[in-house]
């Protein structure tokens, strides 16, 4: 089996759809699908698919998670079928750095209101979403938003190590900080 970094370096500028398979994170046959969009020596960015068969903001995904990237899977054509029929685009990604964790965070809390951090390895917490307000060396602080847009008081902290997936652009991202009435960071 290739290399998953070298398939995906290869993928990256035709805009391929692939599917990532991770099975230390996700059931079998549960794989993330999406484009990639961007890749660094630790993280790659992909414009992912939904079940609504539409491309629904970005997903960062540690490369060291993925065992491989398939480029043949079952329903693909579907799929694309599916994405050219209802002429989805591929959503524009602001310049960041994908080097490190940190770096990368650092490049979405600029550009996108809330962020979705999953620490799927180990972990029975779910996802964090809210707003990063605070970068150290190894570890960041966010003010965590609930579901119902209201924002919880506690800092919370959050090790880089433990940050398996990072969400950003999507439609419940972009939803829940327009009824929460945060401004959107692209139009300063």
């Amino acid at each position: 089996m290739a290399d998953p970094h070298s398939v995906l370096k290869r993928h990256l500028e035709s805009f391929a759809l692939v599917r990532f398979v991770r099975p230390n994170l996700e059931a079998p046959g549960k794989h993330l699908i999406g484009v990639p969009v961007a890749l660094g020596e630790q993280w790659v960015v992909m414009a992912r698919m939904d079940d609504a068969i539409r491309l629904d903001g970005f997903d960062a995904l540690r490369l060291s998670d993925i065992a491989a990237v398939e480029t043949t899977f079952r329903r693909r054509s579907f799929y694309l079928r599916g994405l050219r029929m209802k002429r989805a685009r591929i959503p524009m990604l602001s310049q960041l750095n994908l080097r490190t964790t940190r770096t990368l965070l650092e490049g979405v809390q600029r550009w996108y209101s809330l962020i979705t951090l999953d620490k799927e390895a180990g972990s029975s917490a779910g996802c964090d979403v809210g707003k990063i307000t605070r970068f150290a060396t190894r570890t960041c602080t966010m003010r965590l938003i609930t579901p119902g847009a209201d924002w919880v008081r506690a800092a919370h902290r959050v090790e880089y190590a433990d940050v398996t997936r990072i969400g950003f652009a999507g439609e419940y991202e972009e939803t829940l900080a327009a009824v929460a009435g945060m401004p959107d960071p692209k139009w300063r």
